[in-house]
């Protein structure tokens, strides 16, 4: 009897980890155009390589404003935008610094 027990909790907490693992894989298109912007700002200051991941936490972000149908598309977009004008200062810095040297 206490191993039927043990043998239900286990299967109990083996669902229950495997819904917590499947609602984690589905990310929220908001928090994804955010954390872009929020690269792409850092790349514009501090680090130039980090709006390539913005870059692609925008188009990621735009696929699930299109899947769910909510608002903040504009986010992503944006997100795109400025991802590409960080990359474009950042090659650029680093063309003329090689220039220069």
């Amino acid at each position: 009897m206490n191993n039927e027990n043990n043998q239900i909790k286990q299967e109990n907490n083996t669902m229950q980890t495997g819904n917590v693992v499947q609602n984690s894989k589905k990310s929220n298109p908001k928090t994804n155009a955010i954390t872009a912007l929020v690269f792409d700002f850092i790349s514009l200051f501090i680090f130039g390589w980090l709006s390539v991941a913005g870059l692609s936490l925008s188009i990621i972000a735009l696929k699930g404003f299109k899947e769910s149908n909510e608002k903040g598309k504009g986010l992503a977009i944006a997100g795109i935008i400025v991802s590409i004008i960080c990359m474009a200062l950042y090659f650029t810095s680093i063309v003329l610094k090689s220039i220069h040297s």
